[in-house]
């Protein structure tokens, strides 16, 4: 979905019965954080010199993933998961959506430990239902859960890059 086709977030508060403050409101709260930050202490960037660059990057950083929505960095939400007990209720969770939102979910991906379907709202937020079944216990016992890393079929293939990103933690004396 393109920027020109989304729903402009008044929109989407209207629909969720969300409230926008009043500008005079928005005001009120900016000079409340100013007051607060003129009575900081004078030393305070002494303490951190850079931090007024490194709040200046973070500040880019954040405009630039809003301007991008589609993509996926800092101040961004990749999706948002709900859960459904088993298939009959992911089933009856995915016609309510067509049938009384309009949204029309993928078919339903087989992640190894859940299943799950996804759609978007207006705003182009990527939402998740997924199951419970068949469970985190499905290729080790409950008791080993969490000793070794376990991966769904389609993550094997990148198994030494993830295993890369991952912190090497110490096994708890027995």
């Amino acid at each position: 979905m393109t920027p020109a086709t989304r729903a402009p977030f008044s929109w989407y508060c209207r629909q969720e019965s969300l409230r926008l403050p009043p500008l005079g409101e928005l005001t009120q709260q900016k000079a409340e954080i100013e007051a607060r930050l003129a009575g900081a202490p004078a030393d305070l960037l002494e303490v951190h010199p850079n931090i007024a660059e490194h709040y200046r990057a973070k500040v880019i950083r954040l405009a630039e993933t809003l301007a991008e929505p589609e993509s996926n960095g800092e101040g961004s939400v990749h999706h948002i998961a709900f859960r459904a007990a088993d298939d009959v209720q992911q089933a009856q969770m995915t016609e309510k959506l067509i049938r009384t939102h309009g949204r029309h979910p993928t078919e339903q991906k087989d992640r190894k430990y859940f299943r799950s379907i996804y759609f978007r709202e207006p705003g182009g937020v990527l939402f998740e239902i997924a199951t419970d079944i068949p469970g985190f216990a499905v290729d080790e016992p409950v008791e080993a859960l969490g000793r070794d890393l376990e991966l769904p079929n389609f993550l094997e293939p990148r198994r030494k890059e993830i295993e890369g990103l991952l912190p090497v933690l110490e096994k708890a004396a027995s």
